[in-house]
């Protein structure tokens, strides 16, 4: 009824205020009028449970708001004094009451916030040259500046420093709707401007980052739904920003607020064409999205260990992964959480997800703690990260949420770009665990099966393979899913849907814990994953487990450290004070590399990178130069690998002067001071 209401006032006002249509002007009034004589605007059973307001009363009122603008003139004095008193009362005042003394939703990340106090604030601008004294009872300047207080919590609370939003990409679609518009009011009636001094603009990273082409089958998780481009126009707007144009183009998505922010004054441009990196991490949010470029086909893979928001999954060290316009590995994914019978046994718990159980626990994880209480910080974290053109990697510790049968859980994911993937469990179990089962979720059955200790799935545009080395005592089966509630809900589906499957990899839970090393091959053909798969073999050294892997032309060593000790050490001489090292040789020599967590790689007396705090690296070494990417954890003194003396060194595309670095001949490294963060450092030899 609301949201009818609220259609009806403001599609007629603005006909009638652009083209002096009688009858949508008329329309228009007599809703306006209607509705500001209910006595709530909120559903009886919220007024039940002590409750003072909804978001739909929120949307209601933004929408009133715009009617009582447009339709000023054609309002006499007691009827917009009638449309003010029920904007106070029906909008302002209960939201006050509701989000600002009674502090609901007090973690500040709800949707809902941005709608009932977001739609409370736009009526209050739309109102506050004319209100009266008797109208708001005097509380008017104080409900405002209520509002305003919970409106910054929750842009502070949602919108991460990252680009990325809390909440799934269609619950921040759904918050921007109402919030542009509440930004945009806000600045021009009361000079209050949050588009500069929050993250707002920045948040549409993460959706650029996980879309994939078709854009329905785009990454995330939680409850939520793939990109449509709705309630981003105001955003879009007033960002300028040609990539967070070019993003919006890819939607076909008519709207009133599209109308009202229609602004083509900014070329679109792709995030290849704006030089954006093809990867990024967003450790606010706790995910990392991995991509090979910026085109249709590329491979998108998404991983996520991180605090909880609002609509989140017991999903922690879960991952998904797209290559050649095709979902490979996926989940159980959103359904409907008023309706489907299974959503809390199974689409929300870690059997739903690309997980890791104890003793076969659908619900083995518990949701995590949330960021905004400094009190209940118990959750997943990223420890370390890596992004670059050729090597992309995150660590990441699990175990809080499994609370009591795991002293700790690292996961670490490697990606060896373009060609595969490598998954490193380590779990130090508590006691009473038995076994541990690896999840991983395909989107159909019948193209998945078993192989030698491995699996294979053969999907219409890319293929996958993978092999795991651990545990000799595994078994591993494929299981049914669940189809989610909505696909039959409304209608019988014009094709038989698909059956999703996960596979369970289960290994024995052996004194100390368990490890096991996944690698996952995704190829155009499952003939080309296959065969990389077959290539890969198992190298442990000293306090490490690893693999060895041939592929044409080249040959990868990734080596990972054991939970509990100390140095990676190689039988081929390599010593890493690192969570992981990649070497890769090709026709003998050392081409590239790559640590993470790290302070120091040697081979022999050879020092390839050397820091005080740990950091993490990947180096191309070339002929003429050595190209290497740093992510730093503190500003420091870092010593890197060069054959020669450098002729110039330029860190972020600035050259450094000569005095700033200086170079060991004996040792043959370079030391600098590299800062805090990701640095792209160039060693030119020639």
């Amino acid at each position: 009824v609301l949201n009818r209401a609220r259609s009806r006032i403001a599609y007629n006002a603005l006909v009638g205020y652009l083209t002096g249509d009688a009858d949508a002007t008329r329309a228009a009034k007599e809703a306006l009028l209607q509705v500001s004589r209910w006595p709530h605007w909120e559903p009886p059973w919220f007024k039940a449970h002590g409750q003072h307001t909804y978001y739909p009363a929120g949307l209601l009122a933004a929408d009133a708001a715009l009617g009582y603008d447009l339709l000023y003139d054609q309002l006499s004095a007691p009827e917009r004094s009638l449309v003010r008193r029920a904007l106070i009362a029906n909008s302002i005042a209960p939201t006050f009451r509701e989000y600002v003394a009674d502090d609901r939703a007090m973690a500040d990340t709800s949707n809902w916030i941005s709608h009932t106090v977001g739609g409370a604030l736009i009526a209050a601008s739309a109102i506050a040259g004319d209100v009266k004294e008797e109208e708001s009872e005097g509380n008017f300047g104080e409900y405002v500046n209520g509002l305003l207080l919970k409106l910054e919590a929750h842009m502070a609370a949602s919108y991460l420093p990252d680009g990325s939003y809390g909440e799934g990409i269609s619950y921040q679609e759904f918050d921007s709707e109402t919030l542009g518009q509440t930004l945009n009011a806000l600045e021009r009636n009361f000079g209050i401007e949050y588009w500069d001094s929050t993250n707002y603009k920045r948040a549409l990273m993460y959706p650029i980052y996980t879309m994939t082409e078709p854009i329905e089958n785009s990454l995330d998780m939680g409850d939520t739904h793939p990109p449509a481009g709705s309630g981003i126009a105001a955003l879009v707007y007033h960002s300028k920003d040609p990539v967070v144009r070019w993003y919006f183009s890819r939607f076909d998505r008519p709207s009133l607020q599209q109308f009202l922010f229609y602004n083509n004054a900014v070329a679109g441009h792709s995030p290849g064409e704006a030089g954006w990196p093809t990867s990024k991490v967003f450790s606010d949010k706790g995910n990392a999205a991995f991509r090979t470029g910026w085109g249709e086909k590329e491979i998108v893979f998404l991983f996520r260990a991180g605090p909880n928001f609002n609509h989140h999954h017991a999903d922690q060290g879960s991952f998904l992964l797209s290559a050649f316009g095709e979902p490979l590995i996926t989940e159980a994914g959103w359904s409907d959480y008023y309706k489907d019978p299974y959503y809390a046994t199974f689409f929300t718990q870690a059997a739903g997800h690309n997980t890791v159980l104890i003793d076969g626990d659908p619900e083995s994880q518990s949701f995590p703690d949330t960021p905004q209480f400094k009190a209940l910080d118990n959750f997943p974290r990223i420890t370390d990260h890596l992004t670059s053109e050729f090597y992309d990697g995150v660590g990441s510790e699990l175990s809080s949420v499994y609370r009591g049968p795991l002293k700790s859980y690292r996961r670490q994911i490697v990606f060896v770009k373009p060609y595969y993937f490598v998954v490193y469990d380590d779990l130090r179990a508590s006691a009473g665990a038995d076994q541990f089962n690896f999840l991983l979720h395909f989107p159909d059955v019948d193209r998945l099966s078993l192989t030698d200790n491995g699996a294979v799935y053969r999907g219409t545009n890319g293929s996958l393979a993978l092999r795991w080395f651990g545990a000799e005592k595994s078994i591993s089966r494929i299981e049914k899913g669940r189809i989610p509630y909505h696909i039959f809900s409304a209608r019988t589906p014009e094709k038989p849907p698909l059956q999703p499957a996960f596979l369970d990899h289960s290994f024995p839970a052996e004194t100390g814990g368990g490890r096991l090393i996944t690698t996952i091959a995704p190829a155009r053909t499952l003939e080309e994953a296959s065969a990389m798969v077959k290539n890969v073999t198992r190298i442990d050294g000293k306090g490490s487990a690893g693999i060895r892997v041939e592929r044409p032309g080249a040959v990868d060593q990734l080596f990972f450290r054991t939970l509990g000790q100390g140095l990676i050490n190689t039988q081929d001489g390599w010593s890493a004070d690192a969570a992981s090292l990649a070497v890769t040789t090709s026709n003998g020599m050392i081409s590239k590399m790559a640590a993470q967590a790290a302070t120091s790689v040697r081979r022999g007396t050879q020092t390839y990178f050397s820091t005080k705090e740990q950091a993490s690296f990947a180096t191309k070494i070339q002929n003429d130069h050595i190209f290497s990417i740093c992510e730093m954890s503190a500003d420091g003194m870092t010593a890197l690998f060069s054959p020669s003396k450098p002729v110039n060194i330029e860190i972020d595309g600035r050259r450094i002067a000569a005095a700033e670095f200086s170079f060991d001949p004996t040792g043959r490294t370079v030391s600098l001071k590299i800062p805090a963060g990701r640095h792209e450092v160039k060693i030119s030899l020639r």
